[in-house]
């Protein structure tokens, strides 16, 4: 009881220390390299790294699952509604909220097979310039195929990856996914 304790106190402390700020910087498009640099709490780059991939996952931009239809963002979402019942007791019931149509459009992602490199040396091995290499580093990547959103930076990646003959293919490390 007191290691979940401990774990869960571990957990609260680092969220109101330094969670928040990892979830603006990486918003704002900073590597994990460049969140860790620029935080004013001692905390460990794994520990950043972790942090950083689940923003990416809560946010859509990294997937575990493949995308299975064009909103791969599309999550049934809750809200709570207060009723009063005949004799004024008040309870609560859960609706499910309506997707927004802003969340949900054409999104292409990329199959990204960077858990089955063998690391350190696997992302130097792909030919990516510095900035790229930083970032996939910076992403805690399972050993199974994950799906990244093609935005700007992962379209660049994509691109460069190509032209080493590592993407497009079956057996590429990146395939695109619509």
């Amino acid at each position: 009881m007191s290691r979940e304790f401990g774990q869960a106190l571990s957990d609260f402390t680092f969220d109101v220390a330094c969670g928040g700020a990892i979830r603006h910087l990486a918003g704002l498009g900073f590597t994990a390299k460049e969140v860790h640099a620029r935080l004013s709490f001692p905390v460990s780059y794994e520990r950043v790294r972790q942090a950083y991939t689940k923003y990416l996952l809560d946010t859509g931009v990294l997937l575990r699952e493949h995308p299975e239809s064009g909103c791969a963002a599309e999550r049934k979402t809750y809200i709570y509604v207060q009723e009063e019942g005949k004799y004024g007791k008040k309870s609560f019931r859960r609706v499910e909220k309506e997707p927004e149509t802003e969340e949900c459009g054409e999104r292409v992602y990329a199959a990204c097979d960077f858990g089955k490199l063998k690391l350190p040396d696997g992302f130097a091995q792909l030919g990516l310039d510095v900035k790229q290499r930083e970032y996939l580093e910076g992403i805690c990547w399972e050993k199974r195929t994950m799906y990244h959103l093609m935005n700007e930076r992962m379209r660049g990646i994509v691109e460069a990856l190509a032209g080493r003959g590592c993407a497009g293919g079956k057996e590429a490390i990146v395939r695109i996914v619509r």
